[in-house]
């Protein structure tokens, strides 16, 4: 089973893509980027990394962009190299704010309202080619 980090500061959308993963993966919630950090380093050092991240693009604090960016820095830092980076799909309501970062550093994104469907495809492949 997948190891999944939810990050939106939407509870109603925590919930409503932990419920589309249900029985598929195993989901943990963070209700903004600083939680994401924390917990993304707190797997890490457990030997417990995550398979991939869904991330609301617009949060409070630390949004998409910025998680995103320290994400792969903390990856580079570690020498991850190319290819074995965590998987992230950028989920946001806007489309264009987000498509520098989809082009430079993310592995692809959702609109919402999500469609279960396509996300769960999305997530087969990102987790299929890490395989």
């Amino acid at each position: 089973m997948w190891k999944i980090l939810i990050v939106d500061d939407s509870l109603a959308d925590l919930e409503l893509m932990r419920e589309m993963l249900k029985g598929v993966a195993q989901t943990y919630l963070a209700v903004n980027g600083r939680e994401a950090v924390q917990g993304y380093l707190f797997a890490l050092q457990q030997n417990k990394p995550f398979d991939l991240m869904l991330l609301d693009m617009v949060m409070p604090e630390m949004d998409g962009c910025e998680v995103l960016a320290r994400l792969r820095e903390m990856e580079k830092k570690a020498g991850l190299p190319f290819g074995q980076n965590l998987p992230v799909i950028m989920v946001s309501a806007h489309e264009k704010p987000f498509m520098k970062e989809f082009n430079r550093t993310c592995d692809d994104y959702e609109l919402k309202p999500v469609d279960p469907v396509r996300l769960l495809e999305k997530i087969e492949l990102k987790l299929k080619r890490r395989s």
